[in-house]
């Protein structure tokens, strides 16, 4: 359910997998990017999962145990577990809608991580591992609402960030813990 299939949307161009996102792409949820390769807006992105307000009780009561990401919710748009992978914005924009912000107060748009807290930490159990990511390239777009981060990781190693607009956030536009590079 929480891991959607892109590769409808792939193309290899000189041996660098391209794949092309798109506001579908986010309908039941978000994207994780695990393979290496380009990961390319297609056209601006309002993060919107939930068209009614009570949509969110219903996915989180899919998962009433503890010891799991999705504990509190929807915590990213694009969320990052690879390596050697490429996020292009191709001058586009990637947002969080209003409605998703007033149903989820904890959310990066791009968590560069399979969770947003370390084992042990954070307001819930969010699971007993958390797999971070590497050799990551984020650039040329914007990162625009979003009620906590633009990027958001832990134990991450060897981030780019260039070219990027980053506003209208609540906590910060960008915050790596414990990042190597």
């Amino acid at each position: 359910m929480f891991k959607i299939d892109i590769s409808k949307n792939s193309k290899n161009l000189n041996t660098k997998q391209i794949t092309e996102l798109y506001n579908s792409d986010f309908a039941n949820g978000p994207v994780y990017l695990t393979n290496p390769g380009v990961y390319k807006l297609m056209e601006d992105i309002e993060f919107n999962p939930f068209q009614n307000f009570t949509d969110i009780f219903d996915s989180l009561a899919s998962y009433p145990e503890a010891d799991h990401h999705f504990v509190l919710g929807y915590f990213a748009a694009i969320i990052v577990n690879g390596k050697d992978i490429e996020i292009d914005l191709n001058g586009y924009t990637l947002r969080q809608s209003v409605l998703h912000n007033l149903q989820q107060r904890f959310f990066a748009l791009i968590e560069l991580a399979d969770r947003p807290f370390l084992p042990g930490q954070g307001p819930a159990n969010f699971g007993s591992t958390i797999t971070s990511c590497s050799n990551i390239t984020i650039h040329n777009g914007t990162l625009g609402f979003s009620s906590h981060y633009g990027i958001h990781g832990n134990n991450m190693g060897n981030v780019v960030i260039k070219n990027l607009v980053i506003y209208n956030h609540e906590v910060a536009g960008i915050s790596l813990n414990g990042g190597n590079n």
